[in-house]
């Protein structure tokens, strides 16, 4: 046995009609379909010549029983070499099958194998144990056919076993079936053997002739057979036809000598006889299917077409290929388990991994947290009804961004209607996502802007107009202080909702940039009147990546505390807190505090006692980089605003960017 037919027994073994050369290329040229009639007369050819080999099987068969029968006179010696063949049989077939077993797609063949294998030890023990021999003297008559019965009920079983694994598995693609079966096997024959040889507790087969359970036994052994032989029917499109038909033929000769031994009086009777020489057939086709036609007559039927199949095969992977590779889309295709046995160049680019890191491995995909569940009810609805769907989802990549793209999957199903693999194909839409949310962005500054121009500048003129006039009308000794310091207040608030005016449409036009807090905060304490407010501030080195208005939140969180904070604040505090992957930023105060009544629109447009826009605007300029801020302080005891910063949008100086991951919506 060498190892030159490995990949024989697989493709002779399994049916691959020559009409699936052209089904399974994409597109065949003049020269290809030229080609493909003359192998189809080659073919045509060559099962004419399958009857005239079928007959000369059948006299093969024949003529070499008939050569024991001249040469051997003495009939236990027959049927010593008749085991002996067997054996050596029996151990060719498992032999072949090893050396394929990483080329089959199922079970089926190295449970076949593993069948013969230890078959052939239990008629070791049988063939030794009919000799005439002084190596084991204890063995009786009655323990030879016990042996004998033993191992063809584990045949039979084991059979059985190899039929049932026809185009299926034991374990998920194979990986374990041959790890499982040979120790169950090795024990299960390890137990036979002890029960006949040491524990005595086989039933007896034999004691004035053959016993009820021998007989029965043979009926059983023979129904088991039968069954195998239904299965290889029902399961016929998995194998070629000629090794379909060798098969067939032994498991009705299999059947014929258990018949044969079933209805034989004793082992010296002629029907008894006729059993061993109907396995020996037998096994010679068994042989002939797996090793004389694998090996012997492979050129019509496997190396032609399997050399224009793999030339079709070829080149219709090569224009898939050229055409998938070519693609800007994200290609793959992955098993449920979510192992990928198919990327494309631009799918390895955008995840930043090489084709074999990613090729036969479950690469799960960094979805973002708010997603998860969105993809996951995506995947599940697909069905035979609804094989495709379209859907958007964020992906956090290796380096740490966050790209927007939208896949359209596919489920891949069997014949038996299950989810064999999934196809998806992937768009990265993050530019256009950006776009979409930076025109609603700028829809929304437009409204807001309008609002505030239209509707709070005229209120703020009104109310300066109404001054004036009660200014014109009021007597000329009454003192005019009153109404121009309403006027001035008006005036000034009429000037913040026009730098604000400013301020909200630079906001987000620019790229955030990493900006020092520390600077922002000492920037914004010189252009306040602190007058004996006292500050303190400790966030070391601390860069924050933001807007770059950043400096606005300071400048109006110190004059929000300044402005509201009460004549017994002393101390405007600003420092830097840990809170696991994120940074919080804390400004806080010991001045009057901000109600709970308060607390609940404190960041709305317009709430407030002054313009209403200055916190609104601080929450807008930190959402830019998903910057979040809140209020916890207690009422009475000072306000107390956090501002939390996560991962990847905050370092310390000199720190290197690439060690950050940005993460901006």
């Amino acid at each position: 046995m060498g190892f030159w037919f490995v990949p024989i027994i697989r493709r002779f073994y399994y049916r691959s009609p020559p009409g699936d050369i052209i089904t399974q290329s994409a597109v065949l040229d003049a020269s290809d379909l030229n080609e493909m009639i003359m192998f189809t007369e080659v073919l045509q050819n060559y099962r004419q010549s399958i009857k005239l080999q079928y007959l000369v099987s059948f006299t093969i068969a024949i003529l070499l029983l008939i050569l024991l029968l001249v040469i051997i006179n003495n009939n236990l010696l027959l049927i010593i070499v008749i085991e002996l063949i067997s054996i050596a049989v029996g151990v060719s077939i498992f032999m072949l099958v090893w050396n394929s077993r990483r080329n089959v797609r199922d079970s089926f063949l190295i449970a076949l194998g593993l069948s013969f294998l230890f078959t052939a030890v239990l008629d070791t023990l049988f063939t030794i144990s009919i000799m005439d021999t002084s190596v084991l003297q204890e063995f009786s008559f009655n323990n030879a056919i016990q042996i004998g019965i033993a191992a063809r009920y584990f045949q039979a079983f084991t059979l059985l076993i190899a039929a049932v694994l026809v185009g299926r598995n034991l374990t998920k693609k194979g990986s374990f079936d041959t790890a499982i079966l040979i120790p169950l096997y090795a024990v299960t024959v390890l137990l036979l053997t002890m029960s006949i040889l040491v524990w005595h507790n086989f039933p007896a087969c034999e004691l004035h002739g053959y016993t009820p359970f021998k007989i029965g036994s043979e009926y059983v052994i023979s129904a088991i057979f039968i069954a195998i032989a239904a299965i290889h029917v029902k399961k016929r499109k998995f194998f070629d036809s000629t090794v379909w038909f060798y098969f067939f033929i032994a498991l009705i000769l299999m059947i014929a000598g258990e018949l044969a031994f079933a209805i034989s009086g004793s082992g010296f009777a002629l029907t008894n006889f006729l059993g061993f020489c109907l396995r020996f057939v037998a096994l010679y086709f068994f042989y002939r299917a797996i090793v004389v036609v694998g090996i012997s007559n492979p050129f019509y039927l496997l190396f032609h077409e399997l050399k224009e199949r793999d030339s079709a095969l070829r080149a219709s992977e090569e224009r898939y290929r050229n055409v998938v590779e070519d693609q800007t889309e994200l290609i793959s295709r992955f098993l449920p388990d979510g192992t990928h046995v198919f990327v494309n160049n631009a799918y390895c680019r955008f995840f930043e991994r090489t084709r074999d890191e990613v090729i036969g491995k479950k690469m799960q995909l960094l979805v973002h947290p708010d997603d998860k569940d969105m993809v996951r009810d995506t995947v599940a609805s697909l069905s035979r009804k609804r094989p495709f769907i379209t859907a958007t989802n964020r992906i956090l990549l290796p380096n740490g961004s966050v790209r927007w793209v939208r896949w359209t999957d596919r489920a891949i199903f069997n014949a038996d209607g299950k989810i064999t693999e999934y196809q998806s194909v992937g768009r990265d839409i993050t530019k256009l996502k950006e776009a979409g949310e930076a025109l609603g962005l700028a829809h929304r500054k437009l409204a807001l802007l309008s609002s505030i121009t239209r509707h709070d500048l005229l209120n703020q003129l009104t109310a300066l107009k109404s001054y004036i006039e009660l200014l014109k009308n009021a007597p000329r000794d009454s003192d005019p202080k009153g109404y121009l310091d309403k006027m001035e207040t008006i005036s000034e608030v009429i000037e913040e909702q026009i730098t604000f005016t400013k301020d909200y449409e630079t906001m987000g036009m620019s790229s955030p940039v990493w900006q020092a807090v520390s600077a922002s905060i000492n920037r914004s304490i010189a252009s306040l009147p602190m007058r004996d407010v006292r500050t303190f501030s400790d966030v070391r080195d601390l860069e924050v990546f933001a807007d770059p208005l950043f400096e606005k939140v300071f400048y109006n969180l110190i004059d929000n505390a300044l402005r509201y904070g009460g004549t017994k604040m002393t101390l405007i505090k600003i420092h830097a807190e840990a809170a696991g992957d994120e940074m919080v930023l804390v400004c806080e105060d010991d001045g009057n505090g901000i109600s709970h009544e308060d607390k609940k629109r404190l960041f709305e447009k317009g709430f407030g006692h002054h313009t209403g826009l200055g916190l609104f605007l601080v929450r807008e300029i930190l959402s830019i980089t998903a910057i979040t801020i809140s209020e916890n302080g207690m009422p009475g005891k000072g306000a107390r605003f956090e501002i939390r910063v996560p991962k990847g949008s905050f370092r310390y100086a000199g720190q290197d960017c690439a060690e950050t991951t940005l993460l901006i919506p």
